[in-house]
């Protein structure tokens, strides 16, 4: 009933005439992001952008529409296109060199298998290529903020100069995000729709207050929790569509800010 009433809660938000209001479309998620790097179509760092804000002395940071955090753990994973300075950038002062290396190649190793594509004469993906090939840190450098992003390891994007939109919002790449989305998992009946459809084996996140970062709704982690030899979420299936947009829902409703949610000791409501 829950999933079901949160699955619904996200069909009416898509439609919000009210664009702050409005709920990512599948793939995609709205994540506070301070800093992003301008580039020239040679892929030379222009200028670092600085998204934060004051508001009465608290610094805020808007929310931008990037694809879908990965949901990473202690485990080495890239989110696409954007990602902490030490996978975007591959420098934190507080990782060691050998982890920061994997994490980088990682990262441009993601954002490659989805732009080095032949069929997609774009130059945005040209210029984030070439920049991630040989990044100029002498530049970046120069950038008031650097200093910050090496201490603090913030989330970092793209975009290209004069573009109001970042490069992973491009309608072009868009549409590769979305054929990027799609597998060959197992088809099942849905717990939530009823109907037949591609089961998501792993649900994003949805921190709670007081949980792990990585706390998840729905999730079966272990073969202890497995039963009649069923893996992961074919234990209790719910289509990637549905997983979508239950844990968008819940994640709306648990936002920084929210007059949806209210905090009682440990107890979220």
């Amino acid at each position: 009933m829950i999933l079901q009433a949160l699955n619904e809660y996200y069909q009416r938000k898509t439609s919000d005439p009210d664009p702050v209001e409005r709920l990512a479309p599948p793939g995609f998620q709205w994540i506070e992001i301070p800093f992003i790097i301008v580039l020239d179509l040679l892929g030379h760092p222009v200028q670092i952008l600085d998204m934060r804000s004051s508001n009465n002395g608290i610094q805020r940071v808007r929310p931008l529409l990037v694809p879908q955090d990965v949901g990473r753990s202690s485990n080495i994973e890239a989110n696409l296109l954007w990602d902490k300075a030490s996978y975007s950038l591959g420098v934190n002062i507080k990782t060691d060199a050998t982890r920061l290396k994997k994490q980088h190649t990682a990262f441009v190793e993601k954002a490659r298998a989805l732009l080095d594509n032949s069929k997609l004469e774009n130059k945005a993906a040209f210029a984030l290529l070439s920049f991630l090939n040989n990044i100029d840190y002498d530049r970046l450098l120069k950038e008031s903020v650097w200093k910050e992003i090496l201490e603090k390891d913030p989330n970092i994007t793209f975009q290209i100069l004069g573009d109001p939109v970042l490069i992973c919002q491009k309608p072009e790449i868009l549409s590769l995000i979305e054929e990027g989305g799609k597998n060959d998992s197992e088809q099942l009946i849905c717990l939530i729709t009823g109907r037949n459809d591609t089961v998501a084996i792993k649900h994003p996140k949805t921190p709670i207050f007081g949980s792990k970062s990585n706390a998840k709704f729905v999730s079966f982690n272990d073969p202890a929790y497995n039963s009649f030899g069923k893996k992961q979420g074919t234990n209790a299936p719910i289509s990637q569509s549905a997983a979508f947009a239950y844990t968008t829902a819940l994640n709306h409703l648990l936002r920084k800010g929210s007059r949806q949610r209210i905090q009682v000791g440990d107890a979220t409501t």
